[in-house]
């Protein structure tokens, strides 16, 4: 048996040898081509790259479930994973329009060397983690199926409230909210020494705001390929991070964390209020009203949803778009203009919850919202 387990080792090491350098290759070229100042569209290219691989991957993976699993997918998970990939793409192609040429082919190879180093260390520090995990599972015997692993959270969850379940994931979506806001006022306290550099405030703001939500896309996302297509690769990190979180309804697809961080990137050219108001209304208004419903509410309303529910996320998204507009625009907007950004943003949230749609709300709600604001932005 000893000598099974080594051989299985073995293997595994020749795999991740092959991986390794694969990476290794790509980010040697790039920090050789820095290093000389030639192909600076070679970083651009590598995120494209990238972007279109994560696509295909989520395709395939949509692809694959639904023949697996037949008429036992729901056809709901299905067109959210579609989504999901389609949206990788669609990113793919809109990455120059987030940092233009207009800011100089130096200073945009700059911009690009940097989002692809970080972006490449982070593929590679999976390969390793990956690695590290399944050798420690099989050493430790830690290994479970998946339905092992599923049966185990039931167990883990059977005398907790649908409140209590949700709390946690909520948890994360406020920190996401809180974190963009932090970027933006670190943005304008380093103002005079970014100018100093010739760093423009809102380019550092959306660097920053695309880059760590790509990471924090690519965390999650690739979380839940390797959970439904990988599980023993996993480790401990799938049981004590998402067996507290994970609801039923997400066992066979993705969660909603994926879906929803990359609606947000289309509004990076929008003003900055209104990116931060599509980012903080569709995680910490959702949240708030899922929480609200599941808590307090008592009159069902459409979708399984309840009234409290309804009215918790109209009101949160109204208040979270005024403030906003309040605190970063009002010397552009007037009062009036304000409440019809905030009535606007809330009403667009309201129709989302109502309409029962076969796509997810984590990704129509800050799809609406923005759109809705960014059109009202335009006319006014």
């Amino acid at each position: 048996m000893r000598i099974v387990n080594i051989v299985s080792n073995v293997r595994n090491i020749r795999l991740y040898i092959k991986i390794i350098p694969f990476w290794l290759l790509i980010y040697l070229s790039g920090l050789i081509f820095r290093l000389l100042s030639i192909f600076p569209q070679y970083f651009m290219i590598c995120i494209q790259f990238y972007l279109v691989t994560f696509g295909l991957l989520n395709i395939l993976h949509a692809w694959k479930s639904y023949r697996k699993n037949g008429k036992g997918k729901l056809w709901k998970h299905t067109i959210n994973e579609l989504i999901l990939g389609i949206s990788y793409f669609a990113l793919a192609i809109y990455l120059p329009k987030i940092f233009p040429s207009i800011l100089g082919l130096e200073f945009r190879s700059f911009i690009f060397f940097h989002l692809w180093n970080s972006l490449t260390v982070h593929i590679m520090c999976w390969v390793v983690y990956l690695s590290i995990s399944k050798w420690n599972n099989k050493r430790f015997s830690r290994n479970l199926a998946y339905d092992e692993w599923l049966l185990l959270v039931s167990q883990v969850n059977v005398h907790k409230s649908d409140f209590q379940i949700d709390f946690r994931r909520k948890i994360m979506h406020y920190g996401i909210a809180l974190g963009l806001f932090a970027i933006y006022f670190i943005g304008i306290l380093f103002q005079a020494p970014l100018q100093d550099v010739g760093i423009l405030t809102q380019l550092f703001i959306s660097y920053w705001w695309f880059a760590v939500g790509l990471h924090l896309l690519w965390v999650m996302n690739l979380a839940d390929l390797i959970r439904l297509h990988r599980f023993k690769w996993l480790g401990r990190f799938a049981t004590r991070w998402l067996e507290r979180s994970i609801r039923p309804p997400e066992y066979h697809t993705f969660t909603s964390a994926s879906i929803m961080i990359i609606s947000w990137f289309p509004f990076l050219l929008a003003p900055s209020p209104i990116f931060l108001i599509v980012a903080i209304a569709g995680s910490f208004s959702d949240a708030l009203a899922s929480s609200i419903g599941k808590r307090w509410g008592r009159r069902p309303g459409r979708n399984g949803k309840t009234i409290a529910g309804y009215l918790a996320g109209f009101i949160s998204t109204f208040l979270i778009t005024g403030i906003i507009f309040l605190l970063f625009s009002s010397q552009a907007y007037s009062g009036g203009e304000i409440i019809l950004f905030a009535f606007g943003a809330a009403l667009g949230f309201l129709i989302v919850d109502l309409v029962s749609l076969q796509i997810s709300d984590n990704f129509l709600n800050p799809i609406v919202i923005g759109t809705i604001l960014w059109v009202l932005s335009i006319v006014i």
